[in-house]
């Protein structure tokens, strides 16, 4: 018997030329629109990785300014003219620098002798056997109190002459030396941070530093957080690249708002002690661009920073 398919001149097996042309049609359009969903995908994650890099590196700037902020003054008391806390205002607009000194809870107060020398470059520590004066070397920032003065030096250079006493002697308190210290004024003198002159009687102890300020010296414009005070500038590494633009403001405990605090100006309510909170802005920019973001052009972030020293003196200032 014939096949009935044979008798018409059509193939018992495979496709006619339509269902040929019909299958490549279709594969075409699957393949085609799982392309453009690869594509979509590409293009959505370039985007997103460069703002995630740009979220990642401001946001460990952000969370690191927030919590030095709030440990701001630990150990200390801030005065009038004595700042904890400062900014310095950038020119015409340009990026700002904060200020911000703390002294940890276990570092020892030392005595201070009459110096022998220049009271503003020479400072003297008593040592006796209860205070050995072993904390304090070359590069350390030292706070100087006494009375309602208060004034910072960096030590630059440590000599101990010892009268040769055992400890311990009839009494833990007697003399047994001392540590001569020389110093110079860091810069933070239009920061509330000026260089006290020795005096007998000063209480003296080491304290902890870190300035927050744009460098443009690189390839790339970072945020740097520097701790060391070196030949008249503040050293300290990159802790957030891409970062263009940095201000800061004062929020005093009356609710006035500035750029910097005085203590010169007339205005009681705006010193160095009235501060009650500090804001900070910074906006970071990516390295790298891509067509399917910010219009092609440079993507930009800002981020800011709201925070209050947790200081008692600060926190008394809107009671």
């Amino acid at each position: 018997m014939l096949n009935p398919s044979a008798a018409h001149g059509k193939p018992g097996n495979g496709f006619t030329l339509v269902e040929m042309l019909m299958a490549i049609t279709i594969s075409s359009l699957v393949v085609g629109a799982a392309l453009s969903l690869f594509d979509s995908f590409m293009k959505n994650e370039r985007a997103g990785s460069i703002r995630t890099e740009v979220h990642q590196n401001a946001r460990y700037a952000v969370d690191m300014l927030t919590r030095e902020i709030l440990e701001a003054g630990e150990g200390l008391d801030p005065s009038a003219t004595f700042a904890v806390i400062s900014t310095a205002d950038g020119s015409s607009g340009a990026p700002d620098s904060l200020y911000i000194i703390r002294s940890d809870a276990a570092t020892p107060v030392h005595q201070v002798l009459a110096p022998t020398g220049d009271p503003t470059t020479e400072i003297l520590l008593n040592i006796t056997c209860a205070d050995s004066v072993l904390d304090i070397s070359a590069g350390h920032i030292l706070h100087l109190a006494r009375g309602p003065a208060r004034g910072l030096a960096i030590v630059n250079s440590v000599t101990r002459n010892e009268t040769g006493v055992s400890c311990p002697p009839p009494d833990p308190d007697d003399d047994i030396g001392h540590v001569a210290l020389g110093v110079t004024a860091a810069d933070g003198g239009t920061h509330g941070w000026p260089l006290v002159a020795n005096q007998d009687g000063a209480a003296a102890h080491r304290v902890n530093a870190a300035v927050y300020f744009i460098n443009t010296d690189g390839p790339t414009s970072v945020l740097v957080r520097a701790t060391r005070y070196e030949s008249g500038r503040w050293i300290g590494p990159p802790i957030a690249e891409g970062v263009v633009d940095f201000q800061t403001q004062l929020v005093f405990g009356d609710g006035g708002v500035a750029a910097e605090a005085s203590s010169t100006d007339g205005d009681a309510t705006n010193d160095y002690d009235d501060i009650f909170t500090v804001r900070a802005f910074l906006k970071a920019r990516a390295w790298r661009t891509d067509r399917n973001l910010a219009g092609g052009g440079v993507y930009e972030r800002e981020y800011s920073v709201r925070a209050t020293p947790r200081n008692p003196l600060y926190s008394r200032n809107l009671e």
